[in-house]
């Protein structure tokens, strides 16, 4: 997994999501999903600009894995739902790597520290991006 220096200083911005224009220019921000969906691009990956609870829906381009591997999308609610969840990207060994207005910056966590606040308690699930 190749992680671009440019991914350690992105800030965070809510308006920044999927499908918004200039959406690879991380300069000018990214949400959760924009900036996990442009390190999978940086490293070979394709994901469509799908919101999280697409992408939890989607059986074509991606599937549900429980066996996690570097660049599988974890996405975590407050409630347990896919819609408006917050996506991240394992890393391995047991980290994520996570972009949160709560920071404001791109900062790495065990996953099981990621669950202990309360806006991502709940594990919803990770996803693999298939490629082909």
């Amino acid at each position: 997994m190749i992680i671009p220096e440019v991914f350690y200083t992105v800030e965070y911005k809510s308006a920044r999501i999927p499908g918004i224009e200039n959406q690879s220019d991380l300069s000018l921000g990214a949400n959760c999903q924009v900036f996990a969906y442009a390190l999978l691009q940086a490293n070979g990956v394709y994901v469509p600009n799908d919101r999280s609870s697409e992408l939890w829906s989607d059986t074509s381009y991606s599937k549900v894995v429980s066996d996690f591997e570097p660049l599988d999308l974890m996405l975590y609610s407050a409630s347990g739902e896919s819609y408006g969840a917050h996506v991240g990207v394992y890393m391995g060994e047991g980290k994520v790597l996570h972009l949160s207005l709560q920071n404001g910056k791109p900062q790495v966590l065990p996953h099981t520290q990621m669950l202990e606040n309360e806006k991502y308690c709940c594990f919803v699930g990770a996803k693999r991006i298939l490629k082909g």
